[in-house]
């Protein structure tokens, strides 16, 4: 397995964990969504908010396709997991009341 691939797969995980630990932070009243633009698809879309926004999980392999591992889009890759990680991490915190 190449390292691209594997980033991409964490991306997706992390993606997927996003949702479900926004959703669950939400729906216990701990938690209100931050990110302007999810909500204004939880707003247009409803419950399925999540849908237009898992597009994102398309990108590590749109982006293979084309780029071939280049050093711009691994360290894209990177910053989109960084970045997850600690949504991920701040929206289970809001959502298990530790925050």
């Amino acid at each position: 397995m190449t390292t691209f691939l594997v980033l991409s797969i964490a991306l997706m995980i992390l993606n997927a964990l996003d949702i479900v630990t926004t959703h669950n932070a939400i729906k216990s009243g701990k938690g209100m969504e931050g990110n302007p633009v999810v909500l204004w698809l939880m707003r247009v879309f409803g419950s399925a908010w999540w849908l237009p926004k898992s597009v994102v999980v398309a990108l590590p392999i749109i982006s293979y396709y084309y780029a071939q591992e280049s050093v711009f889009a691994m360290t894209t890759l990177l910053i989109l997991i960084i970045g997850y990680s600690y949504v991920v991490y701040n929206n289970y915190k809001t959502w298990r009341g530790n925050k």
